[in-house]
């Protein structure tokens, strides 16, 4: 799998698709 860490967006980037809460910061975790 990659992981990939992406600010969260709307709409999402191709990146954050299906991306799920990953850290108090905002960011999100997107395991592909």
């Amino acid at each position: 799998h990659k992981f990939l860490i992406c600010a969260n967006s709307e709409p999402p980037t191709p990146n954050c698709i299906g991306k799920s809460e990953a850290n108090r910061s905002g960011d999100s975790l997107t395991i592909i």
